[in-house]
Order: C-alpha cells, then structure tokens, then sequence
C-alpha cells in the first residue's frame, strides 16, 4: 500500500513541485492545505504516514504550533519544510522532534530520502512500542518476581508482581540491601552459592545455559515471611563474561 504524505504549504509553486515529485516517488498525495487549521483537519480526517510541513506558513497559527499539535493528540511524523525561517522559530521547530527537514529549494533525492527515513524510524518506534506495552503487560499480571542484580548484588530491575507477592513497591524494594530482603540463614545461602559459581567461571567450567535453583525465604512488607523458590540465570557481557543475574522468584509458601 503507498503511504500517504500530508503537504502543508502556502506557496503554490513550491507546492506543486513537491505534489509532482512525491507523485513520481509512488507515494499517495492528497490536494495539500496551506494553514495550520486546515492542516489539522485533514490530518485527522486522513490519518496520513507523514506530513509534510512548512514552518513558516500563512494564519494564526504557525507551522511549529500545528506540529506540537499533532505530535501530541495525533502521533503523526512531521517532517519540517523550511527556507527563510528565523533562527528562534528554527529553534522552537527542533522543540517539537521533528522527524527531520527538508531545505527549500525542494532537491528530490533529498526530500525521498527524508520522507523514506522519518516513515521507517516511527514504524519502528511503533513496534518497539507495542513490544514494550506487551511486556509491561505480562510483568504485571504474571505471578513470577522477574529481577536482575549487578555483580554487588544491588537489584537494577524488579517487576511490579513483587507487590503481588511481598507487598513492597519495585522502588521499595529496590531501595533496600539484599540482606534486609530475607532470612539470615537465606542470605547465607545465596552467598554460598554465588561463590561457587564465581570459582566456576574462575576454573573455566562456565556454561551460559547453565541455572541454579535457591530456595529464599523473604520478608514481607507486614512483618510474615514468604517462601520463594528462585530460579537464576548469569547476564553475560559480549566477552562472555558474568556482569550480573537475572531470575524468577515464585511464592512456593502454600505447596503442599
């Protein structure tokens, strides 16, 4: 399907020069408007991949405005046009992340290869989006404790199940030590554990795959204490080395 490309320009010539141009490139190129109202009407009423859009043009409202605008209650990519433009609207344009600039006089290549660019980076950023709303998703529904620590056992990551299971938020329980977390003789354990694998890693005897199971009994927020059984895994660094772990905690407490 071709994209659709939104024009917002006043001048009639330049604009028919970039309607042919972007005609030819085998994009999709409604009648263009030449105000920031009318920019935003048909914006909402086209839905377009991108628009194209003058800083400097005619009405109440600049281009700089209708892009904020649109950023912010429609999530479409502006690509600024821009020729004359003073330096403080240039600097108010760059406030609003533009998805790039196009320089008048319009040269093609550069204007294809923009637009090709500003359309590619927002799918993407789209994806990675969605992939994060997905993952946000899981984290809070899910049971399991997810949580990664640094190789001085300070955690960098704790999902919101923790709540779930222990009753501290993420940052409480971020904000503590290790040590407060748990039973001494758990503690114990771990150490224990972390030990024998670091000699591990030291003999050569390292394997990626490689998991251990601990069982933890944790405080919760209320004074009581939970058991957990803790599933962990080394975080490698591109040389293969460990710089931290990551794991799964679930409450086990009511197992018969």
């Amino acid at each position: 399907m071709k994209k659709r490309i939104l024009i917002v320009e006043d001048e009639a010539i330049i604009c028919m020069h970039i309607i042919d141009t972007l005609t030819r490139l085998g994009y999709d190129v409604p009648p263009a408007v030449s105000s920031a109202k009318e920019a935003l009407d048909r914006a909402r009423e086209l839905r377009p991949d991108l628009i194209l859009l003058d800083i400097v043009i005619s009405g109440d409202s600049d281009g700089v405005e209708a892009a904020k605008v649109i950023r912010d209650t429609l999530g479409i990519p502006v690509v600024y046009l821009t020729g004359n433009a003073d330096i403080a609207t240039v600097n108010r344009a760059r406030e609003t992340n533009p998805y790039g600039y196009v320089l008048k006089p319009v040269n093609p290549m550069d204007l294809f290869s923009t637009i090709d660019t500003a359309i590619h980076r927002h799918e993407l950023e789209l994806r990675l989006r969605e992939s994060e709303e997905k993952y946000r998703l899981i984290t809070e529904m899910m049971s399991d404790v997810i949580w990664t620590l640094d190789m001085n056992l300070k955690f960098t990551y704790i999902s919101p199940s923790i709540e779930k299971v222990l009753g501290f938020t993420p940052e409480e329980q971020m904000a503590k030590d290790i040590k407060e977390m748990m039973r001494s003789d758990s503690f114990n354990a771990i150490i224990k554990k972390f030990q024998e694998e670091l000699t591990r890693e030291a003999e050569g005897r390292s394997d990626p795959d490689r998991r251990i199971v601990v069982m933890v009994e944790a405080f919760r927020k209320d004074g009581s204490t939970v058991v957990l059984e803790t599933v962990v895994k080394a975080i490698r660094g591109p040389d293969g080395s460990v710089i931290g772990m990551h794991g799964a905690s679930r409450d086990i407490s009511e197992r018969g």
